[in-house]
């Protein structure tokens, strides 16, 4: 080492030494400090003890001060404190003894400080409660004031009402204290809990009102009644206060209160504000009424009334370059198709898929105002579909155009004159379509459809009534209210179709707004209703409507619920459920989703077949194990044929060994003997007159279900039965064999059959031969006959070849065979023809009258079955109206979507009622798996998700076609006008799958329509403005469809598929554009990028993250946010989102 490097080592530990000995000296005085404090303050309490003492003021001023040095800012337990804690009782006591006021309103002070140190620590609040009320708390510190809020938090509601203005007092200390320091949540939470948030408008001020308004806008989705009306009213006074139009506005939407919205609009004296106003309105689709002599407010409705919405539109689209048309193949991507499955898709169901290219045609071009399939080739195509589908596909006419009500109307009006009904009806709904969302002066859709709601045609009247509904869906109108009440007026035969439809149109234009009438009306509509409506599909429109009629209003519809209780099953249980949802819509009230889940995990009795048998006749996910499913319904169906054949070989072995066993061993005795054939001819008339019972009602009990057979043996003289007598000539004798075998055979039924059981395959039958030996025969699925008499098998087979060869014998030999006549005398030959006609005249008249004697006999026996018929029928459908009775499973659908429709209106809510619909899926009933699909579409409406695009896409496979159906759907409203490729493809394997399956394959091209609506510039979110402000004619929208959907098989893959364009009012644009103070467009620089939750964050947090910046007109995502990127402009606007008006920042300086 050198010397150089000794020497600095000797330097480095000669001032280490001297730090450890610095170190040292410093924690000595330090001691030496603490042990002085600690023994001045012991000296303070001991003095205190001295009951001689009389100074208690200046010792008490002392401890204060110590105490006060060391909580103004607090990162550990004060020293004082820490010192005084253990003689916090001994303090308490001597307190006791003070008489001195001011002394003991100081001492009261410093014993609510130190309380916080101790165990009790509700002393703090007690003895705060004996200081000086014009005493300040800030002076003992930022964390003492803490306490205090927590306590008055604590024990306000518990204080006697005496001392309440006290706390009071210490509140508004409390606030202006927290105010000044930036602590505006804990000022919001603790007069959020008091109940006295209104004093907020007495001490925010500018600086501080960024971040109230924040939190309390943020706040109010996870707060109950009446607390979030309370706080919306205090952000609502704020924002007046401080003269933010827009933040009123949004704070008036949030209430939905019209006044509110009205007093808003009308006291805003700016004219480029009431513009702004007015966008707003028009987003939100509420045109107020406004004096239209003053020459601005004419431009405001023109605003307020989105007449120059298509307008923007397509100037949009100009800008983005996406105005040339698509067409359904566009979409499906035919070309990445096989050609196996491309030739099974044509073949099956053609008009099917060409409604669904009709449905997918109208979503892709919607509002474009241009398209390829229904103009080209001369407009042939609405001719490719048939009858309803006639409808739909002239209807998409009205998606096109939508907005655009001069080009709608005209590209229209050449259907409305056609003769084919379906065509007209089409052109008429298309008409409201066009309207939808647009409040016009001209009225055009009233003035073109209220003279078709009383058409004798239903398709039109249906038409008429719907695209009114469509047209002034939440415009309140008395006119259109009236013209659909008239239709309930003037309705002869009461049709479930228009009764529902007409329901629907009413809540849509209602929606609401607690009409009383319409209520009183739907309300005797539905108790007037028989059970057996509740199964029909359109009546579950009636509780909608009534539904829709109370959407948001929440305590507003409890009366009507009250009332609703009244109602029989299941009527009750559907409405009571409907409004009850609708009425608490986005309002996230955990009380009445707990309440709905109870519903979903009960069971209700159902007439239907469980679920396991209904999911064992589907097909299975697997192409193969479908394939198996397919070939052995074909066996089944086979085996079933075969079986039916072999049965009817059976019996004719049967007839064939009864007519041997009766008929020929008659004939052999006749021709040996002429007394056995005298007893053989007996034998035959009896069977004749047996044969006269044929008419008997046989009853054949099979499964419980009442079956009449009526048997009868006719001929064409008098319908009296004709006994052959045998002449010389053998071919007369064939003939007469002939005709007995034929009666024979008719009369099997009735000669010695006792009984006929038809179970598991087995057919018995049970004779009886001339001789009396009894004969049994049964058959089997083997085709074994087993033959069961008084001789063995063997025998009777060799009794059957002797008669066969005795009746040959007899035809050969001709001369053989006489005639007989047979009487009470005996036997007599028959040589001349005269005799026989006169026995066969004789015998007739004899058996006419028993064949009378027995007709009347079963006429009053067919009388009494009749009766006994119409009894069973009767108490068959008792039986059936007690199963309507107890089915209330329908309900629980309901419940599943009105779980999805109250919690979509905050993030936390989305999040566990997506994991409650797992469990629902796996565990509930049939009518709740096919509705859970529904429900989480609703939830993220135009708001995709992969992991719930990989949960909807394993249950697109599921066993039950209704489960799957609806999963497909659900995908669809999900990326809804977002053009989601991984939706596509997810899609086109589905549409390979089900190539087979027309309905399935139906619902996939509706999904693969709805997620390229508009080419991906529009959304069905219900939720705008930063996903803070609910739309309810796009919520009365998506309800309309999700209903419809819940009875698939019946609405939609029936003939009402026109039901699909009730997400019509829910279609917005999803882009942003900017406009100047004149309203004309400006393009300016905008960052986009993912919001950011900045609430209680200190500072000025960034809003965005992750970036872009574009130049506007731009789309706007779900989950996305703009904002500007210089301060050249002042947005007007609260939000940067749909239309904009900025103004130019005076303080602005371009360097």
């Amino acid at each position: 080492m050198s010397w150089q490097e000794e020497k600095a080592v000797e330097t480095l530990a000669i001032h280490t030494n001297k730090g450890d000995v610095e170190m040292e000296n410093c924690s000595m005085e330090l001691e030496k400090d603490e042990m002085l404090l600690q023994h001045e303050l012991e000296s303070i309490i001991i003095a205190l003890k001295n009951p001689l003492n009389i100074s208690y003021k200046q010792l008490l001023e002392r401890l204060a001060y110590y105490i006060r040095a060391s909580t103004v800012t607090m990162t550990s337990v004060p020293k004082p404190l820490k010192y005084l804690a253990p003689h916090y009782e001994t303090m308490k006591a001597v307190f006791e003894l003070i008489i001195d006021q001011d002394s003991r309103e100081l001492f009261a002070e410093i014993l609510s400080v130190l309380s916080i140190t101790s165990k009790r620590e509700q002393d703090c609040l007690l003895y705060r409660l004996k200081c000086n009320a014009n005493s300040r708390i800030t002076d003992w510190g930022h964390e003492y004031v803490r306490h205090l809020s927590f306590q008055i938090t604590h024990g306000y509601f518990q204080t006697p009402s005496v001392k309440r203005l006290q706390l009071i007092e210490l509140v508004k200390q409390i606030v202006v204290h927290n105010l000044k320091h930036n602590a505006e949540i804990e000022t919001c939470d603790l007069l959020m809990e008091i109940d006295h948030l209104h004093l907020l408008h007495d001490y925010v001020d500018s600086s501080s009102f960024p971040r109230v308004a924040l939190y309390l806008q943020s706040c109010h989705s996870y707060v109950t009644e009446p607390e979030k009306k309370l706080a919306l009213n205090t952000l609502y006074k704020l924002t007046r206060k401080f003269k933010n139009a827009s933040q009123s506005m949004f704070c008036a939407f949030l209430l939905n209160d019209i006044d509110k919205v009205k007093e808003v609009f009308n006291e805003t004296k700016d004219y480029t504000e009431r513009q702004q106003l007015a966008l707003m309105l028009a987003r939100q689709q509420i045109c107020l009424d406004l004096d239209l002599e003053e020459s601005d407010n004419e431009a405001l409705v023109e605003i307020m009334s989105n007449g120059n919405y298509s307008r923007y539109f397509l100037s949009f689209a100009h800008e983005l370059d996406i105005m040339e048309p698509k067409t359904p193949d566009n979409i499906y991507k035919t070309n990445l198709e096989s050609t196996r499955t491309l030739l099974q898709v044509r073949k099956i169901d053609s008009a099917k898929q060409n409604l669904a290219a009709s449905f997918v045609n109208g979503f892709v071009n919607t509002g474009f105002c241009v398209e390829k399939l229904l103009s080209e080739d001369g407009n042939k195509w609405i001719y490719r579909n048939k009858d309803h589908a006639m409808l739909s596909a002239t209807a998409s006419y009205g998606l096109v155009y939508l907005w655009d009500i001069e080009g709608g109307l005209t590209m229209l009006d050449k259907y409305m004159y056609c003769e084919q009904v379906y065509i007209k009806a089409g052109a008429l709904l298309g008409c409201g379509i066009v309207n939808c969302g647009i409040n016009s002066e001209v009225d055009a859709a009233h003035a073109l459809l209220s003279e078709h709601v009383a058409s004798k045609e239903q398709p039109i009247k249906v038409s008429a009534i719907f695209g009114l509904g469509l047209a002034y869906a939440g415009s309140n109108r008395n006119l259109v209210i009236k013209t659909l009440k008239s239709v309930f007026e003037n309705m002869m035969e009461p049709c479930m179709e228009v009764l529902g439809i007409t329901a629907l149109s009413l809540g849509l234009v209602s929606v609401g707004s607690c009409n009383v009438e319409l209520t009183e009306l739907l309300y005797r509509i539905i108790s007037n209703l028989p059970i057996r409506e509740a199964e029909n599909s359109f009546s579950r429109f009636l509780w909608l409507a009534l539904g829709l009629i109370y959407l948001g209003k929440q305590k507003s519809a409890d009366a009507l619920i009250q009332r609703l209780e009244k109602l029989q099953q299941p009527f009750k249980s559907l409405t009571t459920t409907t409004v009850e949802i609708c009425a608490y819509a986005g309002t996230g009230n955990l009380l009445k989703i707990q309440k709905l889940l109870h519903i979903c995990l009960e069971h209700y009795p159902s007439k239907h077949k469980s679920c396991k048998e209904k999911i064992a006749k589907q097909p299975t996910d697997n192409k193969d194990e479908r394939v198996e499913h397919d070939a052995r319904k074909v066996k089944t169906k086979h085996r079933r044929h075969d079986k039916d054949k072999k049965q009817s070989k059976k019996n004719d072995v049967l007839i064939d060994m009864t007519i041997n066993v009766l008929y020929m061993e008659n004939k052999n005795n006749a021709e040996n003997n002429t007394e056995e054939l005298q007893g053989s001819k007996e034998k035959i008339i009896t069977k004749t007159e047996a044969s006269t019972q044929t008419d008997n009602v046989a009853v054949i009990k099979e499964n419980e279900d009442v079956v009449e057979c009526r048997v009868g043996l006719e001929t064409e003289n008098n319908d009296i039965y004709e006994i052959i007598t045998a002449e010389n000539d053998t071919e007369e004798l064939q003939g007469s064999k002939e005709k007995i075998i034929k009666k024979t055979e008719a009369c099997t039924q009735t000669d010695n059959v006792a009984v006929i059981k038809e179970n598991e395959d087995v057919v018995e039958f049970r004779l009886e031969d001339n001789s009396g030996r009894k004969i049994e025969v049964s058959t089997q699925t083997d085709t074994v006959m087993k033959v069961n008499a008084s001789t063995d098998m063997e025998k009777f087979e060799e009794n059957v070849k002797e008669n066969a060869q005795l009746v040959t014998e007899c035809t050969e030999n001709k001369k053989a065979l006489l005639s007989v006549l047979v009487n009470n005398q005996g036997v007599q030959t028959m040589p001349q023809t005269k005799d026989v006609n006169k026995f066969q005249t004789k015998l007739d008249e004899k058996i006419k009258k028993v064949y009378e004697k027995k007709k009347i006999e079963m006429e009053d026996k067919i009388h009494k079955t009749i009766e006994e018929k119409k009894k069973l029928k009767q108490k068959h459908e008792a039986k059936k109206l007690n199963q309507i009775r107890t089915d209330l499973s329908s309900s629980q659908s309901i419940t599943v979507v009105g779980i999805a429709l109250i919690a979509m209106g905050e993030d936390i809510g989305i999040e566990m009622s997506t994991r409650m619909f797992g469990i629902l899926l796996r565990y509930c009933e049939p009518c709740v798996r096919r509705a859970v699909p529904l429900a989480i579409g609703l939830l993220y409406a135009s708001n995709p998700k992969m992991i719930i695009l990989e949960m909807l896409s394993k249950y697109s496979h599921d066993s039950d076609t209704d489960v799957a159906q609806s999963a497909i759907f659900a995908m669809g409203l999900i990326c809804a006008g977002t053009n989601n490729a991984r939706n596509a493809a997810m899609l086109r394997q589905l549409a390979q799958y089900y190539a087979k399956v027309p309905s399935t394959l139906f619902m996939v091209r509706i999904a693969q329509g709805l997620n390229h609506l508009g080419k991906g510039t529009l959304t069905l979110s219900p939720y705008h403005s930063d996903r803070q402000i609910m739309n309810p004619m796009a919520v009365a929208g998506l309800l309309t469809i999700l209903f419809s959907l819940l009875d698939t098989k019946n609405l939609i893959m029936g003939h009402s598929h026109y039901l699909l364009y009730a997400l019509v009012p829910a279609i917005q644009s999803r882009m942003l554009m900017t406009f100047d103070e004149n309203m004309n467009q400006l393009q300016v620089s905008v960052r986009v990028g993912i919001a950011v939750d900045t609430v209680g964050q200190a500072g000025n947090p960034k809003l965005i993250t992750g970036f872009q910046t574009q130049t506007t007109p731009i789309l706007l995502s779900m989950g996305e946010r703009a904002e500007l990127t210089t301060d050249e402009y002042i947005s007007l606007s609260a939000v940067l989102e749909g239309f904009v008006i900025l103004r130019k920042n005076p303080s602005y300086m371009d360097i």
